[in-house]
């Protein structure tokens, strides 16, 4: 609901022009690959799963801290740890796909996560409405308790995961 607007958010705002805009989002998948390294170490001693909910717990902490956060420089901090924490253990979800769906149905599941690209499409637009009627913030608010109930669901695969270890 709110991927999309974080440019106009920054431009709005806090006044950054399109290069400063265009700077933070090219040092994103910077943060992403750092992070995607730490995530994948970690997940030898921890597990993949346990990883996995923290940087989604931890994105969702920053997001719902991006609606109170004032000076410019925590905002691009926790702009930067939350698309870096939700982003970095997609390859630990995916190999966690591989491990338990059967081979024969993994296209299945990955057709599945179109759908998902097509639902974020739709969120966006919900975004905007409530953007226009209550502001970045409070989407931002609003966005984190969605997350919220998303992680609420992956934490019933913690049980189910447990024995699923980096070798």
């Amino acid at each position: 609901m709110t991927i999309n607007f974080f440019p106009l958010f920054f431009k709005e705002e806090y006044g950054l022009t399109p290069i400063h805009v265009c700077a933070l989002f090219m040092s994103q998948p910077l943060v992403v690959m750092i992070l995607s390294f730490a995530a994948q170490r970690l997940s030898k001693p921890c597990g993949r799963m346990p990883i996995i909910a923290f940087t989604r717990a931890f994105s969702v902490a920053c997001l719902f801290s991006m609606a109170y956060a004032q000076p410019m420089a925590l905002q691009i901090v926790l702009f930067l740890m939350r698309g870096g924490m939700m982003r970095c253990s997609q390859p630990l979800r995916r190999s966690i796909l591989m491990d338990y769906v059967p081979k024969n149905i993994r296209a299945r599941w990955n057709a599945l996560e179109g759908l998902s690209v097509f639902s974020w499409s739709g969120s966006a637009v919900l975004g905007g409405f409530l953007i226009d009627a209550y502001g970045y913030r409070m989407c931002f608010i609003i966005t984190s308790l969605v997350y919220c109930a998303g992680l609420s669901l992956e934490m019933f695969l913690l049980p189910l995961t447990k024995h699923a270890v980096e070798r």
